[in-house]
């Protein structure tokens, strides 16, 4: 008991005599907590925050503005500010919003197997991305329903952010043979 009581009228003796004299410069700072500062499009973002001292003991600070968006790809600032007694000192974090997950894409059910000289439809696909921006599509090959056999069909999808995504339909013009009764 006795020794706890010691430390705490140690410590608000030291605090105390520091505090008569004016702080300097050097006597106030402010420094970011660790945390992280690049997060996906559509996550939560929890700012770490900063730390101030004066004199060695922590003391409060502000945060003069945060404009993080994490539905925006982009990069934000984070201002903290601590006043003690004259001396300012303010920092700031970064933070940087990016899209670094594929879009997601399926192939729609369709007939993908025809009759010679029959008619082929591409049924198409659907496609999502996290960014809420539609993606690019590129539709490749093609499909002779004049000559029997496997043709491929490939989309490829591209987001804004480079992201990539390649889906593959398999068409079959076969031959149709008649009944033989």
């Amino acid at each position: 008991m006795w020794r706890k009581l010691l430390i705490v009228l140690l410590v608000i003796t030291v605090f105390g005599l520091s505090a008569c004299t004016d702080p300097t410069v050097d006597d106030v700072s402010i420094e970011l907590r660790e945390g992280v500062d690049t997060i996906e499009i559509g996550s939560e973002y929890e700012d770490p925050g900063a730390k101030a001292k004066a004199y060695g003991f922590i003391i409060t600070h502000d945060v003069v503005s945060n404009n993080v968006n994490t539905s925006i790809i982009g990069v934000y600032e984070i201002h903290y500010s601590v006043t003690y007694h004259e001396i300012t000192k303010s920092i700031k974090r970064i933070v940087t919003v990016v899209d670094t997950t594929k879009p997601i894409a399926t192939l729609k059910a369709g007939i993908d197997t025809v009759s010679l000289n029959g008619t082929w439809v591409d049924a198409g696909i659907t496609v999502n991305d996290n960014s809420g921006i539609r993606p690019s599509i590129i539709i490749s090959g093609s499909v002779n329903t004049s000559m029997v056999g496997e043709y491929v069909i490939t989309y490829s999808i591209y987001d804004e952010s480079g992201n990539t995504t390649e889906l593959t339909r398999y068409v079959n013009v076969v031959l149709q043979t008649g009944n033989m009764n």
